[in-house]
C-alpha cells in the first residue's frame, strides 16, 4: 500500500509541483500569493493581434474560388474550434488536470480573438466584470452559446442568409462575456492564460501557421512552456 501510495505521490509531484508549505496542495492548484505570478499577463487587444499571426490563410490555401467564401469558412472554423476546446475543457474538468484546463480556455480564447479578427470587429478589452466567487459558472453554459453560434453560422454560410446577423453578434458578445465570469468564478487570471498561450503558439510556429507544424507537433515542450 505504502508503495502504491509513494507512486502516486511521484506522478502528482512531476504533474503539479510541489505541495505548498502554507495550504498543502500541489503549486498548480495553489491560490497562495507567493505562488501567483502577475508578469506574464496579456490583455485582449494584443492578443488579438499575437493570435492573428497564427490564423490559417484559407486565400492562400485555396484561391481565388474562396475569395467570397472566405470570411465564412474562416467564422466557421473558429466557431468548430471553440466546441472541440471546450470539449478538451470538459475532459481537463473530469480528470483535474488544472494546466491542460487553462491550456484548453486559451485555445478558445484563440478561437474568439480571430473570430474579432475575421469579422474585423473594432479592436477593444474585454469587460471587466465583477462577479461572485461563491456563485460558480458552469462550462455548460459556454457550450450552449457556442452551440448556438454555430448553427446560426451553419445557416447563414449554407442558406446564405444575413437574417441571423444581429442575433450572431448579440451570442459572440454574450461567450465574450461569460468566458470572463467562467475565470473570475475560478479565480483564473485570464490575462495570464492568453500570454501563455502565445508563447505555446510561438513554440509551435516560431514564423506563421504552417501545415506541416500543425500536424507534427512538439507535446512534451509545450506542455514545459505550460508548466512554467
Amino acid at each position: 500500500m505504502n508503495s502504491l501510495v509513494n507512486n502516486l505521490n511521484e506522478k502528482y509531484l512531476k504533474l503539479y509541483g510541489p505541495l505548498c508549505k502554507e495550504c498543502e496542495l500541489y503549486t498548480s492548484f495553489c491560490r497562495c500569493k507567493k505562488n501567483q505570478t502577475k508578469n506574464n499577463i496579456m490583455n485582449y487587444i494584443n492578443y488579438r493581434k499575437e493570435a492573428k499571426r497564427t490564423l490559417s490563410n484559407v486565400r492562400n490555401m485555396y484561391g481565388e474560388m474562396a475569395l467570397k467564401l472566405e470570411h465564412n469558412l474562416q467564422s466557421l472554423h473558429c466557431v468548430v474550434g471553440m466546441m472541440s476546446e471546450l470539449h478538451e475543457l470538459k475532459t481537463g474538468l473530469v480528470v483535474g488536470d488544472l494546466i491542460n484546463m487553462k491550456e484548453e480556455l486559451g485555445d478558445m480564447m484563440w478561437y474568439i480573438a480571430n473570430y474579432d479578427n475575421t469579422t474585423s470587429s473594432e479592436y477593444k478589452e474585454l469587460d471587466n466584470i465583477e462577479y461572485p466567487l461563491m456563485q460558480k459558472y458552469d462550462v455548460i453554459v459556454l457550450e450552449d452559446t457556442v452551440i448556438l453560434l454555430l448553427d446560426l453560422w451553419k445557416k447563414k454560410t449554407f442558406y446564405n442568409t444575413n437574417k441571423h446577423d444581429d442575433t450572431i453578434a448579440d451570442l459572440f458578445a454574450k461567450l465574450k462575456h461569460d468566458v470572463v465570469k467562467f475565470c473570475k468564478t475560478n479565480e483564473w487570471d485570464l490575462g495570464a492564460i492568453m500570454y501563455t498561450n502565445i508563447e505555446k503558439l510561438k513554440k509551435r510556429y516560431p514564423e506563421f501557421f504552417d501545415t506541416v507544424k500543425a500536424d507534427n507537433r512538439d507535446l512534451k515542450g509545450e506542455r514545459e512552456i505550460l508548466e512554467k
